[in-house]
């Protein structure tokens, strides 16, 4: 899957509706840059229904998973940089 700058992205095979939808702000060979809206986890955990990192395992090419290079508290809004091979990240 690939998305334009500024594109809001659907990630296919998903159970339930991301809150807002994600917008894809960069991308180049290295990073992804994506709007994380607030009230969305980054990370899964305890009481975690849906989280980025679960959004960006869809979004990944088989083989070659997304890694997460920061995370943002998940009342806050704001970019989120992952790393599409370890030496980027």
């Amino acid at each position: 899957m690939h998305a334009a700058i500024g594109e809001r992205v659907k990630l296919p095979g998903y159970k339930a509706p991301v809150m807002a939808p994600l917008t894809l702000l960069h991308e180049d060979a290295s990073l992804l840059g994506f709007d994380k809206p607030a009230g969305l986890a980054v990370q899964g955990g305890s009481g975690v229904e849906e989280s980025l990192e679960d959004l960006l395992k869809a979004y990944a090419r088989p083989g070659k998973p997304l890694k997460l290079v920061h995370r943002l508290d998940r009342e806050t809004s704001g970019v989120v940089l992952v790393a599409k091979h370890a030496g980027a990240a």
